[in-house]
C-alpha cells in the first residue's frame, strides 16, 4: 500500500471574523485620539488652593522717581484641584493706586479678568512694590491683597512691604565741603558720586550708605568716616533681601584717585563690592608726611576681586579685617608704603574657588606709554595674622627691575605659607602655619577661639591699639590679629 502523504491545511476566514478583528484592532488605536469633547468650564461653585497666605517683601526704598528702585520679585502659586477647567478673576485689591505690581504667568496688569486654569493644572503669580516716599525715617508698612474671584467665591493672598525713606544722591560731584550725618535715614548711591579735588565729605557715626549695582565713590579730595564702635559707618549694595546679606559684587567700592590724600575711615563696614577700597598712587601728600589713607577699626569683607588694593600708594592700618576676597584681601601692587599693626587677613573658599594666595606685595615697574615707572616698595607688619585654606597665603614679587625694597619689616605674625615657611618662621615672633582656631568663618566671623596659638603672642613693646576691632580692650601681651581672645 502506498504510503500516504501528510498535508495541512488552513480554511480561509470569515468575512464576519474578519470584521470583528478589525474592530478590535481599533478600538485602542482610537483610544489614542484626541476627544472632540470639550472640556467642562467652571465659572462658579468651586474653590482654589495656594501654597501661601500671605507675600512679605523686606524693607525696600521709596522710590527715587521714575517708579525706582523697585523690590525684588517674589512669587506664589495658584492651583486648581478640580475635576474641571475654571474661570475666574485676578486682580489688585487697591488697583492702580496699589504700590504693588502683579503678573500673572506672563500678562501684566492690576485686574486679570477671565483666566483660565486646566484640571491638575497651576499658574506663577509674579509681585514687585513699588513704594513711594513717605517722610518718615523709620521702616513704615504698605499691604495690599491680590483678590482671586468668581460669583460665589473670594479668596485672597495679602501682599505686605517695609518700606523706608532715603536721601537719594545720583549723578553728583561733591564740590563743597559736606557732612552726611543722617543715622535714622540712609543714602542710597546711584550712578556717579564724586568728591572734588581740595573737597572734604565727612561721614558721621551711624550712617548707612547703600550702594546701586555698578555704583563706585570716586574721591579726588578727602573722605573723612567718623563711625564708632557701637555706631559703626556702613557701606553695602542696596538690595536689601536677607539672601542678600552677604551676596558680593553688588556695588563696585570706594576708590581713591591720585590728588586725594589724608583720608581716614574709622569704625566702619565695607562689604558685598568688587573692590572693597582702591588706593590710587601715592600723592603730594607724601612729601608732607601724610598717608593717603588711614584704616582704623574696619571691616573690609566679601568683595568679588579685592578688599584692599594699594597702586603705588601709602596705606597705613590698625584693627583692620580684610576677610573673604575672590582673589586678594589684599594687594599693595608697583610699590608703596604699606604698615599694618594687628590686623586680620583671612580668606577662605566658602563662596568662591581662589587657588592663589590672598595677600600679596609687589615692587614690579608699569609702562604708561613708552614710559616704565617704578616705586619703592616698603611694608611693616606687626602683630597681623594671614591665613586661609591654601598652603601659601602671602606673596612678595620683588622684581630686579622693579623698584627698591626699603625698609621691609614682618614681626609677631601668624602665617600660613609652605614656599616661605623657613624665611618667616625665621623672623621675630613670627608663628607659620599654626591653625588660628577661627569660631566661624562661613559665618564671616573671625574671632579667635580660647585656643587659639596667636593668643598673648603679639609684640607689646610697640605702639598697639588699646581695645580690638569690636572695643574689647587688650591686657597686657597683645594677641596677633584684630581680634583678642575672649
Amino acid at each position: 500500500m502506498p504510503l500516504m502523504s501528510h498535508t495541512t491545511c488552513q480554511s480561509k476566514p470569515s468575512p464576519r471574523a474578519s470584521r470583528l478583528w478589525l474592530l478590535l484592532l481599533l478600538i485602542p488605536a482610537l483610544s489614542l485620539l484626541p476627544s472632540c469633547k470639550k472640556d467642562k468650564l467652571l465659572t462658579d461653585g468651586f474653590k482654589l488652593e495656594f501654597d501661601t497666605d500671605s507675600v512679605e517683601f523686606d524693607t525696600v526704598f521709596s522710590a527715587l522717581g521714575g517708579g525706582n528702585p523697585a523690590s525684588a520679585h517674589r512669587s506664589f502659586k495658584v492651583y486648581n484641584r478640580n475635576k474641571e477647567k475654571v474661570s475666574f478673576r485676578i486682580r489688585l485689591a487697591g488697583g492702580n493706586a496699589s504700590p504693588f505690581r502683579m503678573n500673572v504667568d506672563g500678562i501684566a496688569g492690576t485686574d486679570v479678568q477671565g483666566y483660565e486654569l486646566r484640571p491638575g493644572d497651576s499658574a506663577f503669580i509674579f509681585v514687585e512694590v513699588f513704594l513711594q516716599p513717605g517722610n518718615q525715617n523709620n521702616p513704615f508698612l504698605f499691604t495690599d491683597s491680590i483678590y482671586f474671584e468668581s460669583p460665589t467665591m473670594l479668596e485672597k493672598v495679602r501682599l505686605v512691604a517695609y518700606g523706608q525713606d532715603a536721601h537719594y544722591i545720583h549723578d553728583t560731584v561733591i564740590s563743597t565741603n559736606t557732612v552726611w550725618d543722617d543715622d535714622k535715614k540712609p543714602y542710597v548711591l546711584y550712578n556717579f558720586i564724586g568728591v572734588e579735588e581740595n573737597t572734604k565729605l565727612t561721614i558721621k557715626k551711624g550712617v548707612h550708605i547703600y550702594s546701586h549695582n555698578n555704583m563706585r565713590l570716586y574721591v579726588l579730595g578727602t573722605l573723612d568716616v567718623q563711625g564708632d564702635t557701637n555706631k559703626p559707618v556702613i557701606f553695602e549694595g542696596d538690595r536689601l533681601e536677607h539672601s542678600m546679606k552677604n551676596v558680593d559684587n553688588q556695588w563696585r567700592g570706594i576708590r581713591f584717585l591720585p590728588t586725594s590724600f589724608g583720608n581716614k575711615i574709622e569704625n566702619a563696614i565695607i562689604k558685598n563690592a568688587t573692590i572693597g577700597i582702591e588706593v590710587d598712587s601715592i600723592s603730594s601728600g607724601q612729601s608732607s608726611g601724610i598717608p593717603n589713607l588711614t584704616l582704623n577699626n574696619v571691616q573690609i569683607r566679601n568683595m568679588s576681586l579685592v578688599g584692599l588694593l594699594g597702586l603705588s600708594s601709602w596705606i597705613k592700618g590698625t584693627n583692620v579685617l580684610v576677610a573673604n576676597c575672590g582673589l586678594y584681601t589684599f594687594l599693595g601692587n608697583y610699590g608703596g608704603n604699606y604698615e599694618f599693626t594687628n590686623c586680620t587677613f583671612a580668606s577662605y573658599n566658602t563662596v568662591f574657588s581662589r587657588k592663589d594666595p590672598h595677600f600679596g606685595l609687589s615692587n614690579q615697574y608699569f609702562v604708561s606709554g613708552t614710559t616704565a615707572f617704578a616705586f619703592e616698595l616698603r611694608y611693616k607688619l606687626k602683630n597681623c595674622l594671614i591665613y586661609g585654606d591654601q598652603d601659601d597665603e602671602i606673596e612678595v614679587v620683588k622684581d630686579v627691575n622693579g623698584g627698591n625694597v626699603t625698609d621691609s619689616t614682618v614681626e609677631y605674625c601668624l602665617i600660613k605659607t609652605k614656599k616661605y615657611n623657613g624665611n618667616y618662621s625665621s623672623k621675630k615672633g613670627c608663628l607659620v602655619n599654626q591653625d588660628p582656631k577661627f569660631t566661624d568663618i562661613n559665618g564671616f566671623g573671625f574671632l579667635l577661639g580660647k585656643d587659639s596659638p596667636a593668643k598673648d603672642k603679639g609684640d607689646n613693646t610697640i605702639l598697639f591699639p588699646a581695645n580690638d576691632l569690636t572695643g574689647y580692650p587688650r591686657n597686657g601681651i597683645p594677641d596677633i590679629g584684630c581680634y583678642e581672645v575672649r
